[in-house]
């Protein structure tokens, strides 16, 4: 990190970069920052600078980093698509499993509308289904299909959304958590044993 702060400053760069030190058995990080004063042949003169211990901060960034990390691992760990929305049912995020393969769909969704990106029946159910969470505080159990597009033909995928407003947004801005299960093999078993 020295090297390239020091090969930067030979070119006009600023000369700044963190690293680790130990202190007394402790390990510290410092912030290093420097002006570079040049002759007229612009080759170094001297420097004046500061070096400033940001231990503290980094390790907030560490916790931070850490929390993040446990965070994407729990979302990986969620085999349902999942979607933050408002009640007008328009995509405001969206997390989908890594296997899934929704990517298509996924690429244009924020800031698109339920009653945009699904057949009218299935945005019926889904609107349907967020008023209801609109009103309770969450829904459970409703049902919708759409239908994918295979090499062979289509094929038909069954979802159940489970829905809950989120507990930090008031009412201006109330936005919702979306779990959209797929019970394609379930909802086949069923006409199977029918």
């Amino acid at each position: 990190a020295l090297q390239q702060a020091w090969e930067n400053s030979l070119t006009g760069k600023s000369y700044e970069f963190e690293h680790r030190i130990i202190v007394a058995d402790q390990v510290r990080w410092v912030r290093v920052c420097a002006e570079f004063e040049t002759h007229n042949d612009h080759t170094p003169l001297r420097c004046v600078g500061t070096s400033q211990d940001v231990t503290e901060r980094k390790v907030q960034e560490l916790l931070v980093l850490t929390a993040q990390n446990k965070l994407q691992a729990t979302l990986d760990a969620i085999p349902d698509l999942m979607f933050e929305m408002d009640i007008n049912g328009q995509y405001l995020d969206y997390h989908f499993p890594t296997y899934k393969t929704y990517v298509k769909f996924a690429g244009e969704i924020i800031g698109n509308t339920v009653a945009n990106r699904l057949p009218p029946e299935a945005a019926a159910t889904f609107m349907a289904a967020l008023k209801e969470a609109g009103e309770k505080g969450f829904s459970n159990g409703r049902q919708l299909m759409l239908e994918r597009l295979l090499e062979q033909g289509t094929t038909k995928v069954w979802f159940e959304l489970s829905i809950t407003r989120k507990a930090d947004t008031h009412a201006e801005d109330e936005s919702f958590v979306v779990l959209a299960r797929e019970i394609t093999e379930r909802k086949e078993a069923e006409t199977r044993i029918h």
